[in-house]
């Protein structure tokens, strides 16, 4: 399994020169860019995640040196002795022995003994040593105990790299319809106030009619009406700006009225990378990119895993047994040294068949493990293709708006030439300015959810973001 490099990739794109929002030169605004950095710095599920990923690379390390490192083990009786009390004599030798194995991660185990002896009635010192070697034959090197929680640690790593990686991408996502939702709001806020200054003007004339007769009390009323619901509007688009201001400066971790520096999407660059991306084929391998079909596989690979386990609990272990005895002195003389070797056989004869049904039982998870995989698959291609469509209608919408907003700058024209022959009043043509301040909000809108769109479906097509291409500079 190849070791990827990660990163926050979608940051390293995070590059644009931006407009001014509100003022210049000031070192406390920030930029979407800024924005951006923040939050996940700051975001606890971005934290928590980068910690479960710091521990599963440190298991990983440890499982690494556990793989490549062989474990000894040394034994040692540093004296052995027997003496007779009433003779005064020892009625052996003096014994110096010595043991210890080295097991390698691949099966081999290498084993030696070593043993000393001094003769006090001959006065010598003898020794000999013997060395073995055990090497399974036909076990898969990829089951040991060693090579399977280097594995699992590999895999645990995998894991948290990939949900770092989901959880960055869609905090970047909300980072950015957040940042726009703030221009949204404030836009909202301007026209109301608007309409609050016209409906405060109509109840001034209305007032004057009344006083003169020349209307009642309904349209006292209705004029009253109008106003408090202007102001209602206004009073919820206030605290609704001032919610959103506290959550977003709370998720950057920064104090409360920082001014933004707001680069806004350009258009045409948009609309020709949307059309760009909607021509792109969502090919298989894009669907096997997908994280649900990365865990997914992953799943199916420890399946197989535990499956190849159950089957060589029912296979016979052949041994390999290599061993040499140096030559030592015995009773009847100098035995010479003497090289062995065996093979050895190990089979389970009888367990009640609970082998066997072991292996059944991972037949039916890995089978469960594939059907899911292939179910998962389905659905990604589903999900690609809304995705795939939601973008396609947001440049719809987003083209449609457009069309709007030229044809109301034609009526706009219309209605100041209107105006100035007398054909119709100064609130209506105050009027009229507003709906064309709210259809330039809704373009301004369908061209933020055009950007949303346009960035959500890239990256989920695997792609980075790169603000560089669609924002102004």
């Amino acid at each position: 399994m190849k070791t990827r490099k990660r990163g926050l990739f979608f940051l390293l794109t995070v590059l644009f020169t931006p407009l001014f929002m509100a003022g210049t030169g000031l070192s406390n605004s920030i930029t979407l860019q800024d924005a951006a950095k923040m939050v996940l710095a700051n975001n606890e599920q971005v934290l928590s995640v980068q910690a479960s990923l710091e521990i599963a690379r440190l298991n990983l390390k440890r499982a690494q040196k556990l793989f490549a490192t062989p474990h000894i083990n040394l034994n040692v009786d540093p004296w052995q002795g027997k003496y007779d009390i009433e003779r005064e004599t020892y009625q052996r030798p003096s014994e110096f022995m010595m043991s210890g194995t080295i097991k390698f991660s691949q099966g081999t185990d290498i084993g030696l003994n070593y043993q000393g002896a001094y003769d006090y009635e001959e006065g010598g010192y003898d020794d000999f040593y013997t060395l073995e070697l055990h090497q399974s034959l036909f076990q898969d090197q990829s089951l040991t105990p060693s090579a399977l929680e280097l594995y699992n640690a590999r895999m645990a790593t995998e894991r948290a790299y990939l949900a770092l990686e989901d959880i960055e991408k869609e905090i970047i996502l909300s980072t950015v319809r957040n940042f726009y939702q703030l221009r949204e709001i404030g836009n909202s806020l301007s026209l109301t106030r608007e309409r609050i200054a016209l409906s405060q003007e109509e109840l001034a004339e209305t007032t004057e009619k009344k006083d003169s007769g020349l209307a009642g009390e309904l349209d006292m009323l209705k004029a009253k009406i109008e106003l408090a619901e202007n102001t209602e509007q206004l009073n919820e688009l206030e605290n609704q700006l001032a919610l959103a201001k506290d959550q977003f400066y709370h998720s950057i971790g920064v104090e409360k009225d920082t001014l933004f520096i707001l680069s806004l999407p350009q258009e045409k660059k948009v609309i020709k990378k949307a059309e760009e991306l909607l021509v792109k084929e969502i090919s298989q391998e894009i669907v096997l990119s997908q994280s649900e079909l990365k865990q997914a596989q992953w799943t199916i690979d420890e399946k197989r895993l535990q499956l190849s386990r159950k089957e060589e609990e029912l296979s016979s272990d052949w041994l390999l047994t290599v061993g040499y005895t140096s030559e030592r002195a015995t009773l009847d003389g100098i035995t010479p040294a003497q090289g062995q070797i065996k093979i050895g056989a190990t089979y389970n004869l009888f367990d009640g068949g609970r082998a066997k049904l072991s292996v059944q039982a991972a037949q039916m998870e890995l089978a469960k493990a594939e059907r899911n995989l292939e179910n998962l698959k389905k659905t990604a291609q589903f999900s690609l293709s809304s995705e795939k469509n939601a973008l396609r209608e947001a440049l719809s919408q987003f083209n449609l708006w457009k069309l709007k907003k030229d044809e109301i700058k034609l009526k706009g024209e219309l209605a100041q030439e209107q105006f100035a022959l007398g054909i119709i009043s100064s609130q209506e043509l105050k009027e009229f300015q507003l709906q064309v301040i709210q259809l330039k909000n809704s373009y301004q809108l369908a061209l933020h959810n055009l950007l949303a769109s346009y960035f959500s479906y890239r990256l989920s097509l695997g792609m980075n973001i790169d603000f560089d291409e669609v924002i102004g500079k």
